[in-house]
């Protein structure tokens, strides 16, 4: 089973100017890097379930090879649309409270969960 998916569609900080908080840049790329396949998987919650019906050893090879494909896939496309254009406004960003609040979750499940909702507002 192919699991298609790209995180950042479309996804472009709300990147503006002011004297408001900024995201620390780095950090979000660092927790985006560390947590990509939980984001992935809260962003796309049938997957998971989808692939532990897998019972044929060939496929469920062929599954874990796309998937470390698809998580470095979306890895490079977060880092080009997300950490490269923060970096690029200084960390200002209309909702850098918001990003800031989800940086501080403890996990990487937990702040999955807080990006995914961010992300899911931004593509509306």
């Amino acid at each position: 089973m192919r699991t298609g998916w790209v995180l950042a569609m479309g996804i472009v900080l709300s990147l503006g100017t002011g004297c408001g908080p900024k995201v620390d840049c780095d950090a979000l790329g660092k927790k985006l890097d560390s947590c990509t396949e939980q984001l992935m998987f809260t962003l796309r919650p049938d997957v998971p379930e989808k692939l532990k019906k897998v019972t044929d050893p060939e496929a469920k090879k062929q599954n874990a090879e796309l998937l470390k494909k698809d998580i470095a896939k979306n890895r490079a496309t977060l880092k080009e649309q997300v950490t490269d254009q923060c970096k690029a406004k200084s960390g200002r960003a209309a909702d850098a409270k918001l990003i800031n609040g989800c940086l501080e979750k403890s996990s990487c499940e937990k702040f999955a969960k807080c990006f995914s909702s961010y992300l899911k507002e931004k593509n509306k």
